[in-house]
């Protein structure tokens, strides 16, 4: 189709400026019925008939909507028995000399064609939420990639296998995957997903052709966090995106997963449990060590810094370095009630070898010096 619309240019006559390309696909099929040649063109439409025929409902619904886009239009004309004539007319504007300036059609294809794979992310200093797509089938992932680009950054994979690389590479803030796929499934692909520690908490949403109670049974038993059943309505799926990117945003800025010292008091999964009782284990350890940055963190616990930031984020509701500080605070704040050390040596110890920048954060934690912290604490 691509060399049909590119060949297809040069040899149509034109027209103040412009030049009109029409293209006609024929078929001798079985034809569609007159009363169903109007819907075709809606989308996951299926003429009801064509029960043996694989399809999605989505490919004439996008011929359409890329006509519209370059200024043109869509009609179908058939009969059943014998057949169906679909025709596509596109409007280019046209240059000196017969060349096409600014062909929007040509650009569309060009796009598409580097960015087929994966969409690297945009550049800025607040960067959009990231959703990963697993789906094989090609007019349901462009349609649904079409349909979030604007609001967020895809990655898209054509089976399992391709979309885990990518969320480790990415570590996107919401997967949506299908269930049949090859390589690896939607479920094998979920259950990996659950399953480690770096990416557990990432949502992840399941669309399937398979709508029954028991498949939906057997998608969430493997982690998914939520199910779409197909043809679904792009607002639905658009809804759970928003509340999942919501909930997790909401979670971060109130700070409800704050954690303490202690093991998580909050309804984590074991894996996340896991993760946060290591990291308390680690800086409990170098509690002392002035020297104990964000980095040497990241590196104990086996995963790189940004993974790191991103997931004490996603489960403190804290950036990795006031993660750190508030352990710090706490352990101060148990050494001046339960031992005799003054001000500057709980200061030491807890990692900070300039006593007026301990006192500034212990105040900021606590709302008093620590001084009247331990002066309060003992006439209790």
């Amino acid at each position: 189709m691509i060399t049909v619309i590119l060949s297809a240019g040069p040899i149509t006559e034109s027209s103040g400026g412009f030049r009109q390309v029409e293209i006609k696909v024929k078929d001798s099929g079985i034809g569609i019925p007159a009363d169903k040649v109007d819907r075709i063109f809606d989308y996951f439409y299926q003429v009801s008939s064509l029960k043996d025929v694989q399809g999605t409902g989505l490919g004439l619904a996008l011929v359409k909507e890329f006509a519209r886009l370059h200024e043109g239009g869509v009609r179908a004309e058939s009969e059943p028995g014998k057949g169906s004539c679909f025709t596509v007319v596109f409007s280019l504007k046209t240059g000196s000399g017969g060349q096409d300036k600014g062909n929007p059609t040509s650009a569309a294809i060009a796009s598409a064609s580097q960015s087929a794979h994966v969409e690297e992310p945009r550049e800025g200093i607040e960067r959009r939420c990231r959703i990963v797509i697993a789906e094989d089938n090609d007019d349901l992932r462009f349609y649904i990639k079409d349909n979030l680009r604007a609001q967020y950054d895809i990655f898209e994979a054509s089976n399992g296998g391709e979309a885990l690389v990518l969320i480790h590479k990415v570590i996107p803030d919401l997967i949506i995957s299908d269930i049949v796929m090859p390589v690896m499934d939607g479920k094998v692909l979920c259950s990996k997903v659950k399953s480690d520690p770096r990416i557990c908490h990432i949502p992840l949403i399941i669309i399937t052709a398979h709508s029954s109670q028991k498949e939906q049974f057997e998608s969430l038993e493997t982690g998914a966090d939520d199910f779409i059943p197909k043809p679904f309505n792009f607002q639905v799926l658009e809804s759970k995106i928003n509340n999942f990117l919501s909930l997790s945003r909401s979670l971060r800025q109130s700070g409800r997963r704050e954690q303490n010292t202690e093991l998580p008091d909050i309804e984590i999964v074991s894996l996340d449990e896991q993760f946060l009782h290591k990291a308390h284990v680690l800086v409990d350890k170098n509690m002392s060590n002035v020297d104990y940055t964000v980095e040497e963190l990241s590196s104990d616990l086996g995963i790189s810094r940004t993974l790191f930031y991103k997931k004490i984020l996603t489960l403190t509701g804290k950036p990795p370095l006031e993660f750190i500080r508030t352990l710090r605070m706490k352990r101060a704040a148990q050494l001046l009630e339960k031992s005799q050390l003054n001000v500057s040596e709980v200061a030491f110890r807890v990692g900070y070898n300039d006593p007026k920048y301990f006192r500034k954060h212990f105040r900021n934690e606590f709302g008093v010096l620590p001084s009247k912290y331990s002066g309060k604490v003992r006439r209790k």
